[in-house]
């Protein structure tokens, strides 16, 4: 068993790039294949989820074969006692991809099945070869071999003044047979984001809001995330902490009540919240909820 984080996340920064470089070599080719309809989310599945993910697996497997793995589209590894699993969505944002956008990205984190949290994460963008890394001491973001490390979220404005949110909603989405945002709540979030007054952006990556958010900008400032297919879709709540920012987490019950959980425990929720400071991330979550019940 490893023995320190550290090792563990240089292994899943090279899964990553292993991952990357098939995603990249597909959009370079504007290729995507064939694109079928998953019956658990209704969202979407190429062959290139599968080869992404099938070179995640093999490596993290050949390098950790005694940690337990999730990676969504190639299967559950089971290990008796494991202390920590690999959570990995080898193509975030394949409706995005699909389509022919370059907002996918690749998402490995790992989960400590005692203390209920990630303890660490790495986020890979295929286009352009960024990738934001962090094991609970800061957040390092490494571009062409070379690392800059992200202590703190740069933009620490409030909320409004034209200001940018980042926004994934998949109309219709369902966790459980629940489903998150009606078309009413839909609308009604849209209205009191457009009002505060914020811009919104939907790139169709929940790891690329969460990354983005980390790494700081001039004006963005959170990102509200209310479809999450697994938990590897929120384990960037782990950089965004890292980064300085600040996240909330909540579970939307049977009769539409939301209770608040710990966004580093990815298993537990159907919403994430993230921002700049916890001001901003309160303002949102009060739109949210206001959407929600």
């Amino acid at each position: 068993m490893f023995t320190a984080i550290d090792g563990c996340l240089k292994s899943m920064e090279e899964a990553v790039r292993r991952s990357m470089r098939i995603v990249r070599n597909y959009q370079i080719f504007g290729r995507s294949g064939s694109a079928d309809v998953k019956t658990s989310d209704s969202t979407l599945l190429t062959v290139v989820d599968s080869e992404s993910g099938a070179a995640m697996r093999d490596f993290l497997q050949e390098w950790h074969p005694d940690i337990a793995q999730g990676i969504e589209d190639v299967g559950v590894s089971e290990l008796d006692g494991s202390e920590y699993r690999i959570l990995g969505d080898p193509l975030d944002g394949t409706r995005a991809f699909v389509n022919g956008l370059a907002t996918s990205t690749v998402i490995l984190g790992l989960y400590n099945t005692r203390q209920k949290q990630v303890v660490a994460c790495v986020i890979g963008e295929p286009a352009t070869g960024r990738l934001w890394s962090s094991g609970g001491g800061g957040c390092r973001l490494t571009v062409a071999s070379e690392a800059i490390d992200v202590q703190k979220v740069v933009w620490e404005g409030a909320l409004g003044n034209q200001t940018t949110v980042l926004l994934d909603v998949n109309h219709g989405f369902t966790r459980d047979g629940r489903q998150m945002l009606r078309d009413d709540g839909v609308a009604r979030l849209f209205k009191r984001l457009t009002e505060y007054p914020a811009k919104i952006l939907m790139p169709g990556s929940n790891g690329l809001h969460q990354a983005l958010v980390a790494n700081g900008g001039e004006r963005l400032v959170g990102a509200i995330t209310t479809a999450i297919g697994g938990p590897w879709d929120v384990c960037g709540a782990r950089l965004v902490l890292d980064a300085g920012g600040a996240a909330r987490a909540f579970r939307i019950s049977d009769e539409r009540a939301l209770t608040e959980r710990d966004p580093l425990d990815v298993l537990s929720y159907d919403l994430l919240v993230v921002g700049n400071s916890n001001e901003t991330v309160d303002v949102l979550s009060g739109f949210l909820y206001n959407a929600v019940v």
